[in-house]
């Protein structure tokens, strides 16, 4: 069991009343000091199925995508039920063993045979405890994905399956799109131009039972497999008749059979169907029979000159489009393409047939704050829909329908703002629950717009006396209401500026606007008592900074005022050879962590030479050192788990690129290192192999490996 999950997990177990411990320590081990450590298997169908493939199975495996976040550190996997677990099976030559049939029942192998996977969770965790071999079953809340349709549980599940390998045919794909007059742009360059980037092969079978066959012939002894391509070749290598005028949709079309031209026996049509989307791809020469009819009518509208369709074709039409076109004809089918958006309903949501068909034109709320720290304040209440232009109000009321608060909304006929102002909840015994409503003339709609929650609690983001200094965080700058608790003292001294801002108040109760920063005044509390204090404010999230030759930007802050930034690149005006990071800079005394360095930070910079990226940083975003072409050294930090796309491409004199740490994750998007040929990349021993393999894919795999 991991170390750290230790107490979680035994601690129930301890008797605190006879002082005996939940549990002893009697060896511990790192993780890799177990792999390849056997087991015996819960189950012995399975140790049956991993003997009939002759391959070792049920011993220890290590990855480094387990977390410790729940569990015991120690996760079972299933190679035919996963992608990690695939990935890991293949990793260790597993056997593969598929106990679940194509209907997600369990196999007759099994002693559960017939029973749907899900349902037989209960009686796997009921024998298992019969037999002594359960600890704790405990629940976990946590997402799993569902049919969309049905909303009926899903599982992964791993068959055979034909592929198209589009991958051959990326350079023309990209080059294809580039002719393509794309409405908005940022569709064809960005999101279709990502999805091209990083191709994959195409999946074109499906193991049903309605769609067009798969129009391949397989050998039943010899295995010979022909692609036929046409009625009349399938008559022909058949000797059938019946071949020229039989639908082409099973079962007929299963019932034509070849002779083998290699051995002789009888060849079938595979089972499978194709993909509905190769059918879509297909429009522009289907629909015309092309090639065996109207080629000249076929010739004079393709390419097509215009097409629209919603933004989510990106991988659907626009693709299969693109796709069929580039392989037969190496051309795009489209001119020109306007993609539309989605309506969506008043939670965000896309409107489906499957779930609402339509919006009524009602008044919704769209910023009601649900819940607010103890202080409370002002909120801003937006009403959009069809509202009713400055003939509207908005109301607060407390849960007697009391009326609080109210205000006439200003705005027009499609949204009207007001703010109200929410009671204080200091010292109150429990959170306090507010209805907003609204109004058109004097009458206020049944059906609310909204609520707010005011807490009773002192927040971690709040002001709050932190033994000689009141701390007030980023998030209360806006609103500043402070209070203050001295030790030994329950007496409450609250204050508040005139209207919302930055401000703090002397030692004579005088609001004073401030900066961010330290400020020293002196509090003195009803009962007369007096506490000299320092108001430390913070940075907020996406304030600027300069620090040395850097800008800066906030990505996250903490109740103390410090927090974490983000490096956007040089100050205007200044460059240098070295881009050297620092992991933190000082603000006013504050300190922020660098943990991340940003978009395009120092895109096309002719003068960088050496690129050190220090342990503090974790991702590197998109196209952040792209095309520096005189960088000829890159190290990188041993904490970096995300590298975005294009991060150092066109970097082509780099020589040397040295990873302190083995964090980085394997990527949706892995071309990081486009054109870098010629560097010597130095990966620690502990995951040589690994990270060879996954830096290659990021393109570097025409660079010399070094194990340092």
């Amino acid at each position: 069991m991991a170390e750290p999950l230790l107490d979680t997990i035994l601690g129930k177990l301890a008797d605190k009343e006879n002082g005996t411990p939940a549990y002893e320590v009697l060896e511990t081990y790192k993780g890799k000091d177990l792999e390849y450590r056997e087991y015996e298997p819960l189950y012995a169908c399975a140790a049956e199925a991993a003997a009939k493939q002759h391959k070792k199975a049920h011993f220890v495996v290590c990855d480094d995508y387990v977390s410790m976040s729940d569990g015991t550190g120690i996760v079972h996997i299933a190679p035919a039920f996963g992608e990690d677990d695939g990935r890991i099976g293949r990793n260790y030559d597993l056997p593969f063993v598929q106990f679940v049939d194509g209907k997600g029942n369990l196999t007759p192998e099994t002693p559960y045979a017939g029973v749907f996977v899900k349902k037989a969770d209960p009686m796997v965790l009921k024998d298992l405890d019969a037999e002594g071999k359960l600890y704790d079953a405990p629940k976990f809340e946590h997402e799993y994905p569902h049919c969309w349709r049905c909303d009926t549980p899903l599982i992964y599940y791993a068959r055979e399956s034909w592929f198209i390998k589009m991958t051959a045919v990326k350079e023309d794909l990209i080059r294809n799109n580039n002719t393509i007059n794309w409405i908005p742009e940022s569709i064809g360059k960005g999101r279709f131009g990502d999805w091209l980037e990083n191709v994959q092969d195409w999946g074109i079978s499906r193991n049903r039972y309605w769609g067009t066959p798969l129009n391949i012939w397989q050998c039943e002894d010899c295995g010979h497999m022909e692609s036929i391509g046409s009625r009349e070749e399938l008559a022909e290598k058949s000797g059938n008749p019946d071949a020229k005028t039989v639908e082409l949709h099973r079962p007929y079309i299963d019932a034509i059979t070849l002779p083998c031209p290699k051995c002789g026996k009888t060849m079938h049509r595979v089972p499978e169907v194709i993909d509905c989307w190769f059918d879509s791809g297909a429009m522009p020469f289907a629909q015309h029979h092309y090639p065996f009819e109207n080629k000249e009518v076929f010739e004079k509208q393709f390419p097509a000159q215009f097409i629209s369709e919603a933004v989510d074709q990106t991988r659907g039409w626009f693709y299969s489009l693109l796709a069929e076109s580039t392989i037969l004809f190496n051309k795009a089918p489209y001119q020109n393409v306007i993609v539309l958006g989605h309506v969506q309903d008043e939670n965000g949501q896309d409107i489906v047939s499957s779930v609402k068909v339509w919006v009524g034109p009602k008044v919704k709320s769209v910023n009601v704050t649900e819940r607010m720290i103890a202080t409370a304040g002002k909120n801003e209440v937006v009403l959009e829909g069809k509202c009713l232009e400055n003939a509207m109000k908005v109301g607060l009321f407390d849960a007697s329908g009391k009326l609080i608060d109210e205000k006439d909304t200003k705005g027009n006929a499609g949204t009207q703002k007001a703010t109200l102002d929410v009671p204080s909840n200091i010292g109150g015994k429990a959170d306090v629950t507010y209805t907003v409503k609204y109004a058109i003339t004097d009458t206020y709609m049944d059906e609310p717009a909204g609520k707010i929650i005011v807490s009773n609690k002192i927040p971690a983001t709040g002001v709050r006396l932190n033994k000689n200094s009141i701390v007030l965080s980023p998030n209360a700058r806006e609103q500043l209401i402070a209070y203050l608790s001295p030790e030994n003292s329950t007496d409450w001294l609250s204050w508040k500026s005139s209207q919302p801002a930055m401000a703090a108040v002397d030692q004579n109760g005088n609001v004073k606007a401030i900066a961010p920063g330290k400020l020293a005044i002196t509090v003195t509390t009803e009962s007369a008592k007096s506490a000299s204090c320092n108001l430390l404010v913070g940075l907020r999230k996406g304030d600027v900074i300069t620090n040395g030759i850097y800008r800066y930007k906030v990505t996250n802050t903490m109740v103390d005022g410090s927090g974490e930034v983000e490096v956007i690149g040089f100050v205007k005006g200044r460059s240098a050879k070295k881009v050297s990071i620092p992991k933190s800079v000082a603000w006013n005394g504050i300190k922020y962590n660098v943990t991340s360095v940003g978009t395009r930070a120092f895109i096309k910079n002719k003068k960088i030479r050496n690129i050190v990226i220090p342990d503090s940083v974790r991702k590197i975003r998109h196209k952040a050192f792209y095309a520096c072409p005189n960088v000829k050294k890159l190290t990188i930090g041993k904490n970096v788990s995300f590298m975005g796309a294009h991060a150092f491409c066109l970097n082509k004199k780099l020589e040397k690129i040295v990873f302190r740490g083995t964090k980085l994750k394997q990527l949706r998007k892995p071309h990081v290192f486009i054109e870098v040929k010629h560097a010597k990349v130095y990966v620690p021993k502990r995951k040589y192999k690994a990270y060879k393999k996954m830096l290659s894919d990021y393109g570097l795999d025409r660079c010399k490996f070094v194990k340092k």
